[in-house]
C-alpha cells in the first residue's frame, strides 16, 4: 500500500491513494497509521479524497487508531467522499471523528 505520509511536528499527514479502504488493505493501513503514532504523532490528518468505499475493516482501523489517540481532534479525515461519509454516518462515527472539507491547493 502506497501511503505518503508528510511529518510537521506533532501532526502527521497521511494521503490514502487507495480508492477502497477494505479487508484487502486496511491492515497496512493500521499499521502505517500506528507507526505514526510510534513516531510521536499527536494529530493525524487523513486525506481520504481519492476513496469511494470503506467496509467495516477500513471503518475498524479508523476507530483502533482513535483509540490510541487521546484529546478532541486527535484523528480527522478530510475531503472525504460522499460514499465514504454514508458509511461513517451509518456506523455514526460521524458523531467521534472529525470530517473537514479538502484542502485549498497549496495547502
Amino acid at each position: 500500500m502506497n501511503l505518503p505520509i508528510h511529518c510537521d511536528g506533532e501532526t502527521f499527514l497521511v494521503s490514502l491513494t487507495e480508492a477502497r479502504l477494505d479487508a484487502l488493505c486496511s491492515a497496512g493501513f493500521r499499521q502505517a497509521l500506528q507507526e505514526c503514532l510510534a513516531q510521536g504523532a499527536r494529530r493525524i490528518v487523513v486525506d481520504m479524497s481519492a476513496t469511494s468505499f470503506i467496509d467495516s475493516s477500513g471503518l475498524g482501523s479508523l476507530v483502533s487508531v482513535l483509540r490510541k489517540l487521546s484529546g478532541p481532534g486527535s484523528l480527522v479525515l478530510r475531503g472525504v467522499t460522499p460514499p465514504v461519509e454514508r458509511a461513517l454516518r451509518l456506523a455514526r462515527l460521524d458523531r467521534i471523528l472529525i470530517v473537514e472539507p479538502a484542502a485549498a491547493p497549496g495547502r
